[in-house]
């Protein structure tokens, strides 16, 4: 071998080496014990759900010899009960009405108010500010009494319609302030040539403003579907007929008085997740350009 290709071949094995390091940048160990942490708590947190959908295929008497174990064979009968007792799909539509209806009505009623307090100097504006900062500041269990007092007087016990109310009395609070950033950051030019160009102040929010504010009122409009689906604590004290229950609450079906029926229990909770995961997978890159938005300042 000469000597020049002894000398080359150094050099190109150090270019080599100098490609591979620049593809490959230097992590810092905070950085890797991070992704450790991150990845250990999202399988801690799928655990639980992994151990409803492997319990939901296993019969009820399999759970008294081995409470945690894997199913021998796929027992689909459990989805089969699951869907004909309580009247399932009539509970997942009620959980489908007032957590879409509540999510809808508290996101719009918070684009208007978070608009309004971003965007003119109300008197008394950080006043407002705080009160709905307040809402999310107080547990909402300690008001049970005084508004189940309130929807007796006006009727609205055992109503679908006072269900709904409630869920999007109860999601204002958070959407206002989540929007809040959004609309601080809208240029207020944009509004102002609309209506230069004849546009009304109701026009040029609607047509202009409302489009760019699209991130922020899916992410919003999301985050509060989520609670609302699974909100049991109200429903049952607000509402007295099995045929108007939600989900959350229509599942109690599956408890007697001495016994559970675990097997139909697990299928029926993973039936009710599907909404969620479809509704999350499908808007999940909405909720991140709309926080990461709302984010920048």
């Amino acid at each position: 071998m000469s000597e020049e290709s002894t000398i080359a071949a150094p050099r190109k094995n150090s270019r080599a080496h100098k490609r591979r390091a620049e593809r490959q940048p230097y992590r810092k160990p905070g950085q890797s014990i991070g992704r450790v942490v991150v990845w250990g708590y999202a399988c801690i947190a799928l655990a639980p759900l992994i151990l409803v959908l492997v319990n939901s295929f296993r019969p009820t008497a399999d759970f008294v010899s081995n409470p945690v174990g894997f199913p021998t064979h796929l027992y689909l009968d459990n989805y089969k009960v699951a869907l004909s007792q309580g009247n399932f799909f009539a509970i997942i539509s009620n959980s489908l009405l007032y957590a879409g209806v509540g999510a809808i009505v508290a996101t719009f009623i918070s684009v208007l108010a978070a608009y309004a307090l971003a965007r003119w100097n109300v008197r008394g504006g950080s006043v407002i500010v705080i009160i709905f900062l307040s809402g999310l500041m107080i547990p909402i269990q300690y008001s049970a009494l005084p508004l189940f007092q309130e929807f007796s007087k006006f009727g609205l016990v055992d109503s679908r319609i006072g269900i709904i109310l409630f869920y999007a009395a109860s999601g204002v609070p958070f959407s206002t302030y989540v929007l809040l950033p959004f609309c601080r950051q809208l240029p207020k030019d944009l509004e102002d040539a609309a209506m230069l160009d004849g546009a009304s102040l109701g026009s040029a929010f609607f047509r202009v403003m409302l489009p760019l504010l699209r991130p922020g009122i899916v992410a919003v409009a999301m985050f509060n579907f989520m609670p609302l689906w699974n909100q049991f604590f109200y429903p049952l004290i607000l509402l007295r007929s099995p045929d108007k229950f939600p989900i959350s609450v229509g599942l109690t079906s599956f408890f007697g008085e001495h016994s559970v029926d675990f097997g139909p229990l697990f299928a029926a909770l993973v039936v009710s997740a599907v909404p969620l995961v479809a509704i999350f997978m499908i808007g999940v890159r909405k909720i991140v350009d709309g926080l990461a938005t709302g984010g920048v300042k």
